[in-house]
């Protein structure tokens, strides 16, 4: 085999062990999300955005399987539903 060959051969080599190797922790999160997904909108109720992310938290619960909540707290600028989010694991623990 020429030098050459061998070299392409170790590249494929390498690049086939990397996919592998990163397959792996992707395929064990299969079942995400496993439970109920909040989207935070720090803009009042019933407006543009409001029913925007509504119509997208729609359907995600349907492609997902799972309940989607749009979740309007506004107020602030936006600063009420910001500190909301920083603390979101605090939330979800309900």
């Amino acid at each position: 085999m020429a030098p050459m060959n061998i070299i392409v051969a170790l590249k494929r080599f390498s690049i086939i062990a990397l996919l592998l190797a990163f397959s792996g922790p992707s395929l064990a999160q299969a079942d995400y999300p496993n439970k109920l997904v909040r989207i935070i909108l720090p803009y009042a109720p019933g407006g543009t955005t409001d029913m925007v992310a509504r119509a997208v938290a729609q359907q995600l619960a349907v492609k997902w399987g799972q309940s989607v909540i749009v979740d309007a707290k506004p107020g602030a600028s936006g600063l009420i539903d910001t500190g909301g989010a920083s603390i979101s694991s605090v939330w979800l623990r309900a």
